[in-house]
């Protein structure tokens, strides 16, 4: 099964912790794991540039890049999502007793 490629971006250490994330956003609302998400961006910003215009720039470039990379998981023309990127969740078939015995 093909993975998804959210999890082959960024270096070995970003995708550690973005697996960890997701395990622990796994049973989440939606609006939660968003705004948790929020919170660690500003916080992680607002701890690391000490200007206006620093953290602006670098919020903006992130942004830039992350736009972009949402949109490429849509079909430009309906809007819709593209059926040659995965969905992230994986179907399980419930635990099956089978009857027969061989």
């Amino acid at each position: 099964m093909p993975q998804d490629p959210l999890l082959t971006i960024g270096s070995e250490a970003q995708r550690a912790l973005f697996a960890r994330l997701v395990k622990e956003c796994k049973h989440e609302q939606i609006e939660a794991v968003v705004g948790a998400a929020m919170n660690l961006i500003v916080n992680a910003l607002r701890q690391t540039y000490r200007s206006r215009a620093e953290a602006e720039a670098y919020y903006d470039a992130c942004y830039g890049r992350n736009k972009q990379l949402l949109l490429d998981h849509y079909d430009a023309t309906t809007g819709r999502l593209r059926t040659n990127i995965p969905f992230p969740q994986v179907i399980h078939a419930a635990h099956l007793v089978d009857k027969d015995k061989f």
